[in-house]
C-alpha cells in the first residue's frame, strides 16, 4: 500500500494572523453551529465584536444562556448581537425544524459556520440509524446548510457578495486515507455506519474528510448553477478542548493552542474580504489562515459527489427530504 500524502502536519504553526485586520461586519448576520464554547464560542466573540448579529445554534439553552452572559459581561454592546436557537445535530427532524425556526425569523443570513461537532466518540447509532460522528459532525451540518441556502441566496442576491459556509475539518481527515482496512466510501448508509474498529478515531476521520467534501462540492455545483452561495472549509490546529475527552491525548493539551487561536481560521474564511478577492472558494484552510492541500481523497470529485447524492437520499428517506 502507497504511502499516503499527509496534509497540513505543521499543525499549529501560524502566520501571524491578527484578527483586527478584519473590516467591520456591521448589519451581517451569521449562525456558529455551537458557537457557546471552545472554537465556537471565540468564532462567536471575533464575529459580534466585530459589528454582526451572531445566532448560536446549539442543543442546549443553558449553556447559551451562559455563554451569552459571559460574552456581554466582556462587553455590554453584544446584548443585542447575540441570540439562539434549539439545533440537535443528532435529530434530523429537529436539524429540519431549527432552519424554518431561522428562515422564519431572518430576514438575512450572510454566513454559517459548521462548527459543532464530536470527536472520537464510542460507537453509537443516532435516533435516524446511522454513525453519529457522521451525522453530528456532517450529515446534520448538510441538512441545516440545504435548509438555509434560500435565505443565504437571498443575502448574497442583495449583497453583491458570496454569502458563506464554513465547514469545520481536521487533520484527522488525513487517517481514514491510511486505514488498511477500508478505503474511504459514500455510496450508502452501510459505508458511512461501518464501525472502523478498534478505534473511534477512523469513525472521526471519515466525518471531517465529509467536511472538505461538502465544501468542494457545494463549491462545483454553485459554480454550475450561478449560486452566490460558497464555501471553505477549515482545520482549527490542535486546540485545548472539551472534545478530547473519549480520547487519550487529553494529556497533550498542555501544547496545544487557545480556542482564540483556534477560531482564527474560522473567522478569516467567514468574513476576511480576502477570500473574496483572492477567490479560493473550496480551499482548505489551516492555522493560521493558510490555503493547504488536502489528501487525495479530499480531492476527490466522485467521493464528494458520491457523498453529496448520499445525504440526499438518507434526508429523503429519514426527514421527507429538504
Amino acid at each position: 500500500m502507497p504511502i499516503p500524502v499527509v496534509s497540513d502536519i505543521s499543525g499549529n504553526c501560524g502566520t501571524g494572523f491578527d484578527p483586527a485586520s478584519i473590516p467591520s461586519q456591521q448589519g451581517k448576520v451569521f449562525i456558529v453551529t455551537g458557537g457557546h464554547a471552545g472554537i465556537g464560542l471565540a468564532t462567536t466573540r471575533f464575529l459580534s465584536s466585530s459589528g454582526a448579529r451572531v445566532i448560536i445554534a446549539s442543543r442546549t439553552q443553558t449553556k447559551v444562556d451562559e455563554a451569552i452572559k459571559q460574552l456581554v459581561t466582556e462587553d455590554a454592546s453584544l446584548s443585542d448581537r447575540l441570540s439562539y436557537v434549539k439545533l440537535d445535530l443528532s435529530s434530523l427532524k429537529q436539524v429540519k425544524a431549527a432552519a424554518e425556526e431561522v428562515v422564519s425569523k431572518e430576514g438575512r443570513l450572510d454566513g454559517l459556520v459548521n462548527n459543532a461537532g464530536v470527536m472520537a466518540a464510542p460507537y453509537e447509532l443516532t435516533e435516524d440509524g446511522i454513525e453519529s460522528q457522521f451525522q453530528v459532525n456532517h450529515l446534520g451540518h448538510w441538512l441545516f446548510t440545504q435548509k438555509l441556502m434560500p435565505l443565504l441566496e437571498k443575502t448574497a442576491e442583495t449583497t453583491g457578495h458570496p454569502s458563506r459556509v464554513i465547514n469545520l475539518s481536521s487533520f484527522a481527515h488525513n487517517f481514514i486515507s491510511a486505514y488498511p482496512l477500508a478505503s474511504p466510501s459514500f455510496t450508502s448508509l452501510a459505508d458511512v455506519n461501518r464501525t472502523f474498529e478498534p478505534t473511534g478515531w477512523i469513525r472521526y476521520s471519515q466525518a471531517k474528510l465529509s467536511a472538505i467534501l461538502f465544501s468542494r462540492e457545494l463549491n462545483r455545483r454553485a459554480e454550475t448553477s450561478g449560486s452566490k452561495v460558497r464555501s471553505l472549509s477549515v482545520h482549527p490546529g490542535f486546540v485545548r478542548s472539551d472534545l478530547y475527552k473519549h480520547t487519550s491525548l487529553s494529556v497533550l493539551q498542555r501544547a496545544f493552542i487557545g480556542p482564540e487561536e483556534g477560531a482564527y481560521s474560522s473567522f478569516y474564511a467567514a468574513a476576511s474580504p480576502e477570500v473574496e478577492e483572492k477567490g479560493i472558494w473550496g480551499a482548505y484552510l489551516v492555522p493560521f489562515a493558510k490555503v493547504k492541500q488536502t489528501t487525495k481523497a479530499g480531492d476527490d470529485a466522485k467521493l464528494a459527489t458520491d457523498l453529496w447524492d448520499l445525504c440526499g437520499r438518507l434526508v429523503e428517506e429519514k426527514v421527507g427530504g429538504i
